[in-house]
Formats: structure tokens, sequence, C-alpha cells
């Protein structure tokens, strides 16, 4: 499914099966609610080009089944370029190649990940790798349930440089089995 409005909502939709992305959505208050997705190829849930988007309460397993072959291989629910203002939100990952991720510079920052469940995922829980000379953050990560996921990191990944990098990221109150966290070259987390 693949919508871009203003005020769009994707709700009660069974995705299964499909080749490349689950949910692809953008514009101000875009929102997928209570959805199934299952078995992609792709991403289950990506947001581009949105400013208050919301994921809530939605059902996501089995996602980048193919790798990097649909193109942008993240994760369950993932950000590309100009999204800010995000609410990922009581949602359930299981089996990805992240549960939440590519926050990466200030153009997808200003997220609030809260009261998900994530398991199972390969690379990591929660990504927030910056591998460009670029800065971001308010990045609230509170009260989620997270297993066997490898790891939850934030890391600016070339040299160190105190311009650059994650920062203003809250990491509270998640319970974590089997899984690590990295924090490395960041600021105020």
């Amino acid at each position: 499914i693949y919508i871009s409005g203003d005020g769009t909502v994707v709700r009660d939709c069974y995705v299964h099966d499909e080749v490349s992305e689950g949910i692809e959505l953008g514009g101000v208050g875009c929102i997928a609610d209570n959805n199934i997705i299952m078995n992609c190829g792709g991403n289950g849930i990506h947001f581009t080009g949105s400013s208050g988007g919301k994921a809530q309460g939605n059902y996501i397993k089995n996602v980048n089944l193919l790798g990097t072959a649909p193109g942008h291989a993240d994760g369950g629910i993932i950000f590309s370029n100009s999204t800010e203002d995000s609410i990922i939100t009581g949602n359930y990952v299981d089996t990805a190649i992240c549960g939440v991720a590519s926050i990466d510079y200030v153009g997808n920052s200003s997220v609030v990940i809260s009261g998900n469940i994530i398991k199972n995922c390969s690379e990591s829980a929660i990504e927030g790798i910056f591998p460009n000379a670029t800065a971001g953050g308010k990045v609230s990560i509170i009260g989620n349930m997270i297993y066997d996921s490898k790891v939850v990191e934030i890391n600016y990944t070339p040299s160190f440089n105190t311009s650059y990098g994650p920062s203003q990221w809250i990491i509270s109150g998640n319970y974590l089995e089997n899984t690590a966290i990295k924090i490395a070259k960041a600021f105020y987390v």
C-alpha cells in the first residue's frame, strides 16, 4: 500500500506476501493504525516525507525477507528523508532487519518510540546510526519490551566530531533481554 497526502490513514488492513514494502506513507498527520503486515520482501512500514506521522497498534512479522533486493532494506518500521515529529507506539515487530530504523540525520529525527514489543531482529532493535557528517536528535525511546534483537544502537560511525552525530536522545524504562545497548560518539543521551 502506497499513500501520500495530508491526514491519510491506513487502518485495519491485512498486507501479506508483498514483494516489497508493506505500507509506505507520507504527508502531514499520516497514520498506520491496527494493520497486520506479514511476509514482505521489504520493510513493514516506511515513512517518507511526513510530519506528525504515527504508527500505532500494528502487527509486523517476517519482513525484509529479500534483503536489499527491493532497494530500501532497513526494518519493521523505518524512516526516509524529510520525516519529523513521528510517534511509534504500541506496535509488535517480530523478525526484521531492525525493529525501528533509519533515524540517521536531522531530516528524520524528532521521534517518540514507546510501548512497542520488538523481537528477533537480525541487526538491531532500534537503530540510530549516523553514517555521514550530520547531526540529529530529539528521540525518546521509552517503555519498550525488546527481546533477542542483538542491540539498540545510537552511533556516529565516522571519526569523532563534536558537531555531528546523534544528540538529545532519551532511553529509559525499556526491558531488554538478549539485546545490548551501544551508544558511541553521541551527545546528551
